[in-house]
């Protein structure tokens, strides 16, 4: 999917759009740079998948590290399992700035946001 794809799949769903397009500004700030597709490399400290307390609790959980996934590709981080997350490297210094701004963006939606608006 390319990055424009990705955006746009991301701003049609209500509960992750205004993240999206936050991430979409920063993008266009950077000049939409694209990430390289060569070699990857782990992502130390990412955790942030939710683990379900009750067993009744799996879809919405289910839902919720989907959107995860969904958000964090918009940076080029990906979940491969077993809580392992890779990204590629030899990026551009365009791609390295946007990521790092970028990244902030989506932990705050993550941490402050999505888990009241996926319980809905």
């Amino acid at each position: 999917m390319t990055m424009k794809s990705e955006f746009e799949n991301g701003m049609n769903d209500e509960i992750i759009k205004t993240c999206v397009n936050d991430v979409k500004t920063i993008w266009d700030k950077y000049n939409q740079p694209i990430p390289a597709q060569n070699t990857t490399t782990s992502v130390s400290g990412m955790h942030p998948y939710s683990e379900p307390l009750e067993p009744d609790q799996q879809d919405v959980i289910d839902k919720f590290n989907a959107y995860v996934d969904q958000l964090y590709s918009l940076v080029d981080i990906f979940h491969i399992g077993s809580g392992i997350w890779y990204t590629h490297v030899g990026n551009t210094d365009e791609w390295d700035n946007f990521t790092t701004e970028a990244e902030e963006t989506i932990k705050s939606f993550i941490d402050e946001q999505l888990w009241d608006a996926v319980c809905r």
